[in-house]
């Protein structure tokens, strides 16, 4: 999710799906994040957009810095970046 630009309805049930989640949960899921208070939503006609709000973004740098932490520590950044390090070959 972008940090400073709202994102719409669709997006947020819709990549859950790329993951098995269902619509269904995906759907709930900005409501309760909205309830927590990390997120708000606004209405462009008959859509919604949502956006994080300020300790929703807090949050969202504090998870993705744990993440990065416990890939450095464990070894997987270092084998990612090896990864992203080699070039790709194009196929014909």
């Amino acid at each position: 999710m972008p940090v400073d630009r709202p994102v719409w309805t669709s997006v947020l049930v819709d990549a859950p799906a790329m993951f098995d989640v269902e619509e269904k949960s995906a759907r709930q899921s900005p409501a309760r994040t909205a309830a927590e208070g990390r997120l708000v939503s606004g209405r462009v006609g008959r859509r919604v957009r949502w956006v994080l709000t300020p300790p929703g973004r807090r949050q969202a740098v504090e998870d993705w810095v744990r993440r990065e932490l416990s890939m450095c520590f464990s070894g997987t950044h270092r084998q990612t970046a090896r990864m992203e390090r080699q070039p790709r070959r194009h196929r014909m």
